[in-house]
């Protein structure tokens, strides 16, 4: 028996993304997406939409209070301890930086923990004990990797730092890589991860 409830188009791929207003403005986005290649191609290009993850600023906020909590429940220190920060991206600004924003303040975090200018801190000699490096993505590791790596450039005392990469989304390759690294620098790193 039908619920008489109107399914909109693709919703087998947009449920996944958030409510029916989510759902409905998606249908038509998606039909003027497919209409840039081939109607051959457009099978593959729904079954690669079933991967995609689409994150409204609603269920950014719900996924960084969830790896806040994530990091907390593994974490034993002193929170008063903790640095956080971003990232290091030589130029523009990225998905990473609004979800490093968004994870600061759902979580909140005060400010003068939340540190923008982690290469500034650095180069002003004050080495954080704990630092979490926020992302939303690692498919290699090399972005994260590359970021300790400059940090290392900056001041070679952070080696002895406890660092933890917080991030939605990880593969693992990035996982061997990351962990590959932190042995041959010898560094201490924790990777926690929502996927």
């Amino acid at each position: 028996m039908s619920s008489g409830r109107k399914h909109p188009k693709y919703e087998d791929i947009t449920s996944r993304w958030g409510g029916m207003k989510i759902r409905e403005d998606f249908a038509e986005r998606i039909d003027k997406w497919l209409q840039a290649f081939p109607e051959e191609e457009h099978t593959f290009l729904l079954e690669l939409l079933m991967q995609f993850y689409y994150y409204s600023e609603e269920r950014i906020k719900e996924k960084v209070a969830q790896l806040f909590d994530a990091f907390m429940e593994k974490y034993q220190g002193d929170v008063n301890e903790v640095i956080y920060t971003k990232i290091i991206k030589e130029q523009g600004v990225a998905c990473s930086d609004i979800l490093f924003i968004s994870f600061w303040m759902q979580n909140s975090i005060m400010y003068s923990c939340a540190e923008n200018n982690i290469l500034g801190l650095l180069e002003a000699e004050q080495i954080p004990k704990e630092l979490v490096v926020v992302d939303d993505y690692s498919g290699t590791g090399k972005t994260f990797i590359k970021t300790i790596d400059r940090m290392l450039q900056v001041n070679d005392l952070v080696q002895d730092t406890n660092f933890y990469f917080l991030t939605l989304h990880i593969t693992q390759r990035a996982i061997q890589q990351i962990e590959e690294y932190a042995k041959n620098v010898g560094i201490s790193i924790d990777i926690i991860s929502l996927d």
